[in-house]
């Protein structure tokens, strides 16, 4: 349940509250749980988390399937039981509500970077998003008949009691899975290529990345790592280009791009270039130009003006 559905973040929390003090916040404020360290790697915050469902122990991934920091979740279940209990990580469960003899694919399992191929309306790099187990949001790059470069944003939910999700003003138009790594739309066929990773939204309200260890970090929102953007990223850019590149920390606030960017998405340069973290944000600029902004929403996705960034791999 890491990275999802976070609406309060009480960092060193056991200087100032207790477990007993945690549960009164979810109750009087409406939170559906509450996650806490319980072993190695620790983290020292308390994570309050809202859902648009009653969570129960079957939303609970294995420890295997998340950010392999160990913790303990207390779900509140409000009148007429009124409890809280505790929950350590386990399987995806189907839910109450599932009768469809196949399994549940939830969409935190389906969340990852994928590829998608359509005869003949072109291809697709793109992002899928969890929004609860029962909506995605795809972000990502199209090569409309394989040629015109259009960057997208959709939303998508669940048919009832059906492994298939919707377009949202557009019921007829499905994206039906037969597993969490595959799924078909008519005749596009989409593939997943690295699973995980990315921001988790609830409610629209994004999910950050957990909060590291930098004293002077003041802002609202949890610090994204340079060690965690580390990797190989595609960027699209209209109408610039796009480019295939390797992300690596060179500093604990500064990254190093290198990689190779084709101008008009035909003419192949290399570069080499340092950006810098802002002060106290997620954005990051080229060095010696300080408007050439990079933002991070995950670990997975950045943006500045018409360009956006999906990482590929963790190498």
């Amino acid at each position: 349940m890491c990275m999802q559905g976070d609406v309060e973040i009480i960092h060193n929390w056991r200087s100032t509250h207790s477990i007993d003090d945690l549960k009164r916040i979810v109750q009087e404020k409406g939170y559906s749980c509450f996650t806490v360290s319980s072993g190695n790697p620790s983290f020292g915050h308390a994570a309050l988390k809202k859902f648009p469902y009653q969570v129960t122990k079957d939303h609970c991934k294995p420890i295997s399937q998340c950010c392999r920091h160990p913790c303990t979740i207390y779900i509140y279940h409000p009148p007429s039981s009124g409890a809280i209990i505790t929950a350590q990580p386990g399987a995806q469960g189907t839910g109450p509500e599932w009768t469809n003899p196949r399994p549940k694919i939830s969409a935190e399992e389906i969340a990852g970077c994928w590829c998608c191929a359509c005869i003949p309306g072109g291809c697709a790099l793109y992002a899928k998003e969890a929004r609860g187990p029962d909506a995605l949001v795809h972000k990502g790059l199209a090569l409309i008949f394989f040629g015109l470069p259009i960057c997208f944003e959709e939303h998508r939910t669940r048919h009832p009691n059906t492994n298939g999700f919707f377009k949202n003003g557009e019921p007829g138009n499905i994206d039906t899975y037969s597993s969490k790594d595959c799924a078909c739309n008519g005749s596009a066929c989409n593939i997943r290529i690295v699973p995980g990773g990315g921001s988790t939204v609830v409610s629209g309200q994004p999910v950050p990345h957990h909060q590291g260890n930098d004293p002077n970090w003041t802002a609202p929102y949890p610090k994204i790592e340079t060690h965690e953007i580390a990797g190989c990223w595609l960027c699209g850019c209209i109408p610039g280009g796009c480019a295939i590149y390797q992300k690596q920390q060179k500093e604990p606030d500064v990254l190093v791009h290198k990689g190779c960017f084709f101008l008009f998405w035909a003419i192949p340069m290399f570069f080499a270039e340092d950006r810098i973290r802002h002060p106290n944000t997620n954005g990051f600029y080229k060095r010696g130009e300080p408007g050439n902004v990079e933002s991070y929403s995950s670990a997975r996705y950045g943006g500045g003006g018409g360009a956006c960034a999906f990482k590929i791999c963790d190498c």
